[in-house]
């Protein structure tokens, strides 16, 4: 069943780029990374993490994004930053994609928040 979610979510954020214009020159660095990444965890611990900051992404503001640290890999409590931890927990396909200059604000663009709804309802 984890390939046809993968299938899913790969479709999904596809559909998304397309609907947003997130491959477009200019688009949300965020929101391309993330389209072109694939979503990887080793165990439920991580997975949860990765659920609790797709919920805090979706709820909080910006700053208060920017207040909040994750548990790491080997259960260290608040050690990671939400691009930190996404930057474990999303492999990106191409070697050029960069979070941009302003994550932090860039994650809040709709186009990040239907992924992260997304992901939220499918893992």
């Amino acid at each position: 069943m984890k390939i046809g979610r993968y299938l899913i979510l790969v479709l999904f954020i596809t559909w998304i780029s397309l609907y947003t214009g997130c491959g477009k020159k200019g688009g949300n660095p965020v929101a391309d990374y993330l389209r072109n990444s694939t979503l990887t965890y080793g165990n439920k611990q991580q997975r949860d993490v990765v659920m609790l900051a797709a919920r805090d992404v979706t709820m909080l503001s910006s700053d208060d994004l920017k207040k909040e640290k994750y548990t790491d890999d080997s259960g260290n409590e608040r050690q990671w930053d939400l691009q930190t931890l996404f930057d474990h927990r999303f492999v990106p396909k191409k070697s050029n994609l960069s979070w941009g200059d302003d994550f932090y604000k860039d994650v809040k663009a709709d186009s990040v928040l239907m992924v992260m709804s997304y992901i939220l309802t499918s893992y």
